[in-house]
């Protein structure tokens, strides 16, 4: 067959080359009915003689890709054109964005096995390993799954605005990817190990030589490389699909410019500073000084030796009493009374100037009573002693303009000139709520964890875009250790349901934490961990004793739950999907800390475990 490949491929190019020049010559002497008739046949012949040279040399591999494409193109190519005469937008979007999807797997995928081409035991292990992910048919699954579902997100988003619709895409988009790789990445590594160990395939590996050690990286190794494939195609595809939303008509020219300036870009957030040091330490000690007198039996102690009755210091106060404590005066000092003012100080903008004329303040503002019938609250600014205008856009142009009236819970985003920021970096950013004529109105609140921040651009969508993926990527390099761990010890379905457990509680992990936190208390929530799990036994009893049943059982479920986040990392804590979706900057922090904690602490300990417990497990004797 393969002497056969030089006479056909000289065919091939006769049928291209002779009835175009014939084709040409017609068209130039006019005959132009002629000349197009030839072009057509000639289309037809070249495609039935390709069709037929991908069939018969269809065990070459590169000529197997290349059929699998043009298959794969030529049903896109139909299905689009069927959705275009029909009318249907969306399911041409759908066709197309899984057609590239899916080419741009297959050319990576044999780009991977060049790459894993190598003699290395390691290398070896690795090419099986995707090799198999795409033999079996759950990897197989997933992908399909991956190529589609990422594409069908837009057709599900009718949001009203245009920058909720790009938001929510890039949210679920993220979420949807991660999850899906994650759920492949568990079935695909401990099947790989446990079903090798009860076929005892790994028999016959391990005579060879190659280490357990490098038989188990090579697994980590090769299903790592399918990951990064898959979520280099998603991210193509997210990326893609991200724009194409983005070109979508806007409700109005905010709405536009938010998408641009508030989402597809990257921005580093600032929060509030004391605009006098110590302010805060100051209010709580006269709040507490206060709750001193009237609640003594809860703030105030009795000296053991001396039995002179003293106030407990503030850092002393049970979590119960000192936190709400501190909540209560930050929150009052995030709210603004009526037809008043308030300053909040922003440092650490020295750098802001380098990227653009404007930082943007994005509020929520909260009314602490009866808020206007329009729900609307008036509010003023001054930077650094200045006022602030409205920068808002007109023709197409920003242009100043009087400030609006905000709508009540819902997030505003407002533009202050770089200008305006201080030579030592600091901005000192005074809030009027109503006066200059507004109707009355009540307290205005601002949420501490995201009611008031400071934002300002440092990149792009596309480079934030490459890092969360980047970030997603790192994630699973522990999925994936824990799967092969799992599989050292356990069979396939045992290992997939305790992987499956740990997961869940990694990717949950602060909202497992808080759930525990409101399931039940300890006496002292600021005792180590360690420290609870000594004093669970007479906190048990203690329960017991005053008939508390369903407290005691409170205790030892709240403890199992403690122990079993404290062995499981927090992945919760790098998820980059908020981020990119509201358009702010993964960080070189977050990557850092994900790599070191999630890519090196955690896996490399589940990778130590995972050689311990397979070394010791009888798998192959060579005897001489």
């Amino acid at each position: 067959m393969t002497r056969r490949l030089p006479p056909y491929l000289g065919i091939l190019a006769a049928l291209i080359v002779v009835p175009g020049a014939v084709a040409a010559y017609l068209l130039a002497s006019g005959h132009g009915g002629a000349g197009w008739g030839v072009i057509t046949a000639a289309n037809v012949l070249v495609s039935l003689w390709l069709a037929w040279g991908l069939w018969v040399w269809r065990h070459v591999a590169w000529v197997n890709l290349v059929g699998r494409v043009a298959l794969l193109t030529l049903a896109a190519q139909l299905l689009a054109t069927a959705g275009t005469a029909a009318g249907a937008t969306s399911f041409v979007t759908l066709v197309l964005g899984a057609w590239g999807m899916g080419v741009a797997f297959m050319l990576g995928l044999a780009l991977l096995r060049l790459a894993f081409a190598g003699s290395h035991p390691v290398l070896g292990v690795a090419r099986t390993m995707f090799d198999e992910a795409i033999r079996q048919k759950v990897g197989l699954i997933f992908v399909v799954i991956l190529v589609v579902l990422v594409p069908l997100l837009p057709v599900f988003l009718n949001d009203s605005r245009l920058e909720y619709r790009v938001s929510n895409f890039l949210r679920y988009s993220l979420f949807v990817t991660g999850l899906l790789l994650s759920i492949m990445t568990i079935l695909l590594c401990t099947r790989s190990v446990a079903r090798e160990v009860e076929s005892k395939v790994v028999f016959t590996t391990l005579t060879k030589p190659i280490a357990r050690w490098q038989h188990l990286l090579g697994k980590w190794v090769g299903a790592m490389a399918l990951n990064a494939l898959l979520l280099t195609v998603a991210g193509v595809g997210i990326y893609a699909f991200t724009k194409a939303i983005a070109q979508q008509p806007a409700q109005d020219p905010l709405d536009a410019v938010a998408v641009q300036d508030e989402i597809l870009t990257a921005r580093i957030v600032h929060t509030p500073d004391e605009a006098e040091p110590g302010m805060l330490a100051r209010d709580i000690g006269e709040r507490l000084e206060r709750l001193r007198q009237l609640e003594p039996d809860f703030y105030m102690t009795t000296d053991p030796v001396s039995g002179q009755v003293r106030p407990i210091p503030f850092e002393q106060l049970p979590e119960n009493l000192r936190v709400p404590l501190q909540a209560e005066v930050v929150s009052d000092w995030l709210s603004v009374p009526p037809r008043s003012s308030r300053v909040y100080r922003f440092s650490g903008l020295t750098g802001a100037a380098e990227y653009g004329r404007f930082v943007q303040l994005r509020f929520k503002p909260e009314a602490k009573g009866a808020a206007p019938p329009d729900k609307r609250m008036q509010l003023w600014f001054r930077a650094n002693g200045r006022d602030l205008d409205f920068y808002g856009m007109e023709n197409g142009q920003l242009v100043s303009k009087p400030m609006p009236r905000f709508a009540e819970d819902k997030f505003a985003v407002i533009r202050i000139p770089v200008e305006m920021i201080g030579d030592d970096g600091v901005l000192d950013l005074e809030v009027f709520n109503g006066g200059r004529g507004a109707p009355d109105q009540p307290r205005l609140a601002f949420n501490p964890a995201e009611g008031m921040e400071l934002l300002y651009t440092v990149g792009g969508f596309e480079f934030n875009l490459v890092k969360a993926m980047f970030v997603l990527w790192v994630r699973l390099m522990f999925v994936a250790m824990l799967g092969i761990c799992a599989a050292t010890f356990l069979g396939f379905p045992t290992a997939c349901l305790l992987c499956g457990l740990v997961f869940a509680a990694a990717a949950a992990s602060g909202y497992l934490a808080e759930s525990l936190d409101q399931y039940g208390a300890f006496a002292n929530e600021d005792m180590p961990l360690w420290g609870k799990i000594i004093g669970v036994p007479t906190a048990f009893i203690a329960k017991l004793g005053e008939g508390e049943y369903y407290d005691a059982f409170k205790v030892i479920i709240r403890t199992i739950g403690e122990v079993f986040t404290a062995f499981v990392p927090a992945l919760s804590e790098y998820n980059p999907a908020p981020m990119l979706a509201e358009g702010r900057a993964v960080t070189t922090d977050l990557i850092g800390r994900s790599l070191l904690w999630v890519g090196g602490v955690w896996t490399g300990a589940l990778a130590l475990i995972a050689a311990a417990l397979y070394h010791r497990r009888e798998l192959a004797h060579v005897q001489v």
